[in-house]
C-alpha cells in the first residue's frame, strides 16, 4: 500500500476522497473539495511563486462573479506541493491532511486570490457561501524537492496563455454590451455568425471579432469605446432598443461601405478604427433628427475607404511585409484622426 506520512502525526486530519496517477513520473493525487478547503489549506512560497498581480486578480474577480452566477465557470485544475505533508491511503483512496498542515500551491495563485477577495468583500450572504463551496479540482504532486517544484511552475506558466477579451464574451462574461455582440453574431438578420470571430482575439478572415462588436454597440449607443470610459446608460430596460441601433448600424454599414463582401486585400472597411469611429461620428450626430441611413447613403459610402485612400495612408502605416498594406491602429491618436476625416468627407460634401 502506497502511503506518505505527516510531517506532524499528531495533528488532526480532514479527508478527502483522491485518486493517485504517475505524471512526468511523479506521483500525483487528483482531488475535487471546496475553494474554502483549498484557503485553508494552501501555502504560498517566494521562493517559487511570483508576486501577485493586482490587476490580474480584479480581472480574474469580475470573471468569476460573472460566471459563477451564471453556472458556467470552468477552471484548470490548481496544482500543488505536498511537501512531505499528508498521507494517501491507497485503500480507502484518501488523502488526509493535518488540520494545521500547508500544501505549496505552484499554479492557480491568482484565482485563488480572486476567490479570496469575492469572499472577504461580499455583503451578500448567499453569494459568499455559493464562492466558498464552490467546487474546484486540485492536483498535489508528492515527493517534489525545491528545484523540481520551480521547474515545474516555470514550465506551467511558460505555456500558459490568459483567455482572451474575446472568449470571454463567448463564454457569457462581460456586461450588457458584451451580451448584445453575443446575441447580435449569432442572430443578425442579414450578416452570416461565420462573419464573426469568436475565439480569437483578432482575425485576418473575417469581419470582426465580438470584442470590436461589443465596442461598436458601446459606442454607437453611449460614445463610450470601452468599460474604462465611464459609465454607460445601457440596462435592461432600453436593452433591446440599443441592439437594435447596433443591428441597424452593423446592416448598414456592410450594405454601404463594405458592399456586403469581405475583401481585405484592397479595401480598409474591415479596420476596427474606421469601424468604431464611424459610430462614434453616428452617435455625436444622434440629435440631428435624420435616420442612420442617411449618414452612410449621403456621408459616408461617398469615400472610397481603400487602400490607396491617400487621406488613410497618412493616418495609417505600412506593413513590413511585401503586401505593404495600410494599417490604422486603434489608439485614441488614431480613432480621432479618422473621425476628424470623417467631418472633413461631411463639410466637403454639405459645402
Amino acid at each position: 500500500m502506497y502511503t506518505q506520512t505527516f510531517k506532524k502525526p499528531n495533528s488532526s486530519k480532514v479527508k478527502f476522497k483522491a485518486n493517485l496517477k504517475k505524471q512526468f513520473g511523479k506521483d500525483v493525487l487528483t482531488i475535487q473539495c471546496r475553494i474554502m478547503d483549498v484557503i485553508k489549506f494552501l501555502e504560498v512560497d517566494k521562493d517559487v511563486q511570483r508576486e501577485v498581480n493586482p490587476s490580474k486578480v480584479s480581472a480574474l474577480k469580475s470573471y468569476i462573479g460573472e460566471a459563477i452566477a451564471k453556472d458556467i465557470l470552468y477552471f484548470s485544475p490548481l496544482i500543488f506541493s505536498s511537501r512531505e505533508c499528508g498521507e494517501y491511503n491507497e485503500k480507502d483512496k484518501e488523502f488526509l491532511l493535518g488540520s494545521d498542515e500547508k500544501i505549496i500551491i505552484l499554479d492557480g495563485q491568482h484565482r485563488i486570490a480572486a476567490f479570496k477577495e469575492i469572499i472577504n468583500r461580499s455583503r451578500i450572504e448567499e453569494i459568499k457561501h455559493r464562492v466558498e463551496n464552490f467546487p474546484v479540482t486540485i492536483q498535489i504532486y508528492m515527493h517534489l524537492d525545491l528545484r523540481h517544484e520551480k521547474q515545474l511552475f516555470t514550465d506551467i506558466n511558460s505555456k500558459s496563455v490568459a483567455i482572451s477579451k474575446n472568449l470571454k464574451i463567448a463564454r457569457g462574461g462581460g456586461d450588457l454590451y458584451s451580451r448584445i455582440a453575443r446575441e447580435v453574431a449569432k442572430s443578425h438578420p442579414s450578416i452570416s455568425p461565420d462573419w464573426f470571430e469568436i475565439r480569437a482575439s483578432s482575425t485576418s478572415t473575417k469581419f470582426i471579432t465580438l470584442s470590436t462588436l461589443s465596442s461598436i454597440a458601446r459606442m454607437i449607443n453611449d460614445g463610450k469605446i470601452n468599460e474604462k470610459a465611464g459609465s454607460v446608460t445601457i440596462n435592461e430596460e432600453n436593452f433591446e432598443d440599443y441592439k437594435s441601433k447596433t443591428t441597424e448600424f452593423l446592416t448598414l454599414y456592410v450594405k454601404h461601405i463594405m458592399k456586403n463582401e469581405i475583401n481585405r486585400d484592397t479595401s480598409l472597411a474591415t479596420n476596427t478604427a474606421i469601424i468604431v469611429s464611424m459610430a462614434e461620428y453616428l452617435y455625436e450626430n444622434r440629435n440631428e433628427g435624420l435616420p442612420m441611413e442617411y449618414y452612410f447613403t449621403s456621408i459616408l459610402s461617398k469615400e472610397k475607404w481603400t487602400q490607396k485612400n491617400r487621406a488613410l495612408i497618412k493616418i495609417g502605416k505600412r506593413c513590413k511585409s511585401s503586401s505593404k498594406k495600410i494599417t490604422i491602429g486603434t489608439s485614441s491618436r488614431e480613432r480621432r484622426e479618422v473621425l476628424k476625416y470623417i467631418y472633413s468627407i461631411e463639410k466637403k460634401i454639405k459645402g
